[in-house]
């Protein structure tokens, strides 16, 4: 076998066959470059990879000592990533068990952790190139150019001063949006516009940077990782333009901003677009971590309220922030106990109780499987506990969404057993609903009209959604034991009530209420579509009169016709809203119900779909025939979209021919 021999550097860098002639090779001595012709000592052996971390560790602190744009440019393209992060691969990894094996041989680990990574090291810089760096200058540029910047300013300022704040990023929206307006626009002392591609390089040499959090850390540490000066970074500007884009759904006049609907809604896609993009250069740059996780949840919520639940774009972005969750290792643990701050812990977990919470209410309302469940996250089944001096704050909030999804979750489990086997299974859940409201602090229970409430806005809507969230949780466990529906239970009668009251009476007050978390859009699609929609059926079968609950026709017939006028002129809902034709058009099935059953045209001759043309009286008899579809629920997952087209295609609920 012929024995490999070395190539000088310079034919091995231009890959050229070498005839290894010492000191200087043929091809060398023709091109009269002999000074460069040079051999490696050690031409086939790779260096060590502790060794080249170092390298790269020495070449970093020389890139850290010239800062100018170029030199920041060129180290990292010549430093980029070679493998993708991984993040976190469970108990019986390959990685868990190598990091036991280290632990086992006395492998000294940093003192300092690196946030979202476990207790991984990457050292390696990220992959950013020159078309990327141009992407973020030519996004830089198009925010600069607009000549409004500071009055964004003051509209997010105007909205957290009502008290609403965006729910998981609410300690640093505020910081988010200040530092993203010097960034942008540079200080005070410097209020000259810089150029976008400075600015763009700046923000990925920082977005790339490991934010390291010792145990004795705090928030205010946290945030000056990516707040401070120097330290903006892609994350940071996501934040804020989220917040620009919410604060533009409560703050429905800003005359330094938009004066016409159409131009807050240009003024929120703008924002939300903005949002997106600095969101995709973050998570371009393979470097996961807490804040990414952050803007990856704020900017969800964000398209739901938007775009709507029903949009396959606020599905997928539901799903990116689960991805991450499970890639991080959330679900499982929260970082080790010794080593992590507790501020960072209860940041992880709030964010998977909101993820956790959105699974459970967007698979419910959209009738599709759940992507997080209780049975493979740990995190999930801690319990929640409340303090004796308990008040209002958005980690209340999110506790209050934690709790109802567990219970949802048990449900949905619940759905899938044999109906025989769930009568016990049922009666644990509805006592630990009980013992669940019962635990919940006084202050934070609305057991009177809204009218009577004396709270502030932001905290009166909070109320309102815990209640809501409370009922609903009984009603889809009532929901599940009543197949078919067309003869309801009382107790399911009664969350229904329960539930369609509280929802217009908040329509009714809606100028008292603020947008504490859930909007009142969704409180009337999720919640009071699926209550009337029970109600409706139990109308239809002439039931609900019938049964010996406190429900009374007279008052299910008010709350629709408010739900039916309210909808129909148009003042909590809009055309170009998400949600509109869905509720659009239930409301003309209940409006078709309601007209029927004031003035007694059930007993009108209709033309049926089996082709008679007799008078149908309202009875079980009639419902029974074949002919016609069925109105049973297969679950919890029924009253979606679909729910009310079916619905409103019943003979009994088309539309009258006017005369």
């Amino acid at each position: 076998m012929s024995q490999r021999l070395p190539a000088c550097e310079p034919c091995r860098s231009s890959k050229l066959s070498c005839d290894h002639v010492h000191p200087t090779c043929t091809r060398c001595k023709k091109r009269n470059t002999a000074g460069d012709c040079l051999y490696r000592a050690r031409p086939f052996k790779k260096r060590k990879h502790q060794a080249e971390l170092g390298d790269i560790g020495e070449e970093r602190s020389s890139a850290a000592i010239d800062d100018t744009p170029a030199a920041q440019s060129t180290y990292y393209q010549e430093n980029s990533r070679r493998y993708s992060n991984p993040g976190y691969l469970g108990p019986t990894s390959h990685t868990t068990l190598l990091d036991q094996v280290s632990n086992d041989h006395h492998v000294h680990a940093s003192s300092t952790q690196e946030i979202g990574l476990g207790n991984q090291s990457h050292n390696l810089a990220c992959a950013v190139n020159e078309a990327k760096i141009k992407t973020g200058g030519d996004l830089i540029s198009r925010i600069q150019s607009s000549p409004r910047l500071h009055a964004w300013i003051s509209l997010v300022e105007s909205w957290l001063g009502e008290g609403i704040n965006l729910p998981v990023a609410e300690p640093f929206t505020s910081s988010c949006a200040q530092a993203a307006l010097r960034k942008l626009q540079g200080s005070d002392r410097d209020p000259t516009s810089r150029r976008a591609a400075d600015i763009s390089t700046e923000l990925f040499v920082q977005s790339c940077m490991p934010i390291t959090m010792t145990f004795a850390a705090t928030v205010d540490d946290f945030r000056e990782h990516f707040c401070a000066p120097n330290c903006v970074r892609w994350e940071t500007l996501g934040i804020f333009f989220a917040a620009v884009s919410r604060a533009t759904i409560d703050v429905t006049s800003q005359k330094d901003l938009y004066e016409s609907e159409s131009e807050r809604k240009a003024l929120q896609h703008v924002a939300m677009d903005h949002s997106d993009a600095c969101l995709d250069i973050a998570l371009s740059l393979d470097c996961l971590n807490d804040l990414q996780l952050v803007l990856q949840y704020e900017n969800f919520i964000l398209h739901s309220l938007v775009d709507g639940d029903q949009s396959y774009h606020s599905w997928r972005k539901l799903g990116d922030v689960v991805s991450s969750l499970f890639a991080l290792g959330y679900h499982e643990q929260l970082g080790d106990i010794t080593s992590t701050p507790p501020f960072l812990r209860e940041l992880r977990h709030v964010v998977f109780s909101r993820a956790y919470s959105a699974d459970k209410n967007c698979s419910i309302f959209l009738g599709r499987p759940p992507r997080m469940l209780k049975r493979y996250c740990e995190t999930a089944q801690e319990k929640e506990t409340w303090s004796a001096d308990e008040h209002f704050t958005y980690r209340a909030d999110t506790r209050v969404h934690f709790i109802c999804a567990s219970l949802k979750d048990d449900i949905l489990d619940l759905q899938k057993e044999d109906q025989s086997e769930t009568s016990l299974k049922k009666s644990e859940i509805k006592g630990m609903i009980e013992e669940q409201w019962a635990a919940m602090p006084a202050v934070f229970k609305l057991d009177g009209p809204l009218s009577s409430c004396r709270q502030g806005p932001v905290e009166l809507d909070f109320l309102v959604s815990a209640k809501l969230n409370f009922t609903h949780v009984r009603f889809l466990l009532e929901l599940h034991a009543a197949l078919p529906i067309s003869n309801p239970s009382i107790e399911l009668l009664q969350a229904s009530a329960e539930m369609l009251s509280l929802v217009v009476e908040a329509i009714v007050m809606r100028q008292k209420l603020a947008n504490s978390g859930t909007s009142l859009v969704w409180k009337v699609a999720y919640y009071g579509l699926a209550a009337a929609g029970v109600l409706c059926i139990a109308l239809l079968y002439n039931t609900l009169d019938q049964s010996k609950s406190h429900v009374t026709p007279a008052k299910t017939i008010r709350d629709l016709s408010v739900l039916v006028v309210e909808i129909e002129a148009g003042l909590f809902t809009h055309p170009e809203d998400p949600n509109f034709a869905l509720l659009s058009g239930a409301a003309r099935t209940i409006n078709n119900l309601l007209d029927r059953l004031i003035t007694d045209k059930f007993t009108a001759p209709i033309e049926s779909r089996c082709g008679t043309d007799t008078a149908l009286p309202l009875s079980n008899s009639y419902f029974d025939t074949s002919c016609y579809f069925s109105l049973e629920t297969q679950g919890v997952s029924e009253f979606d979209p679909a729910f009310w087209l079916s619905l409103s295609e019943h003979p009994l609920l088309l539309s009258p021919q006017r005369e």
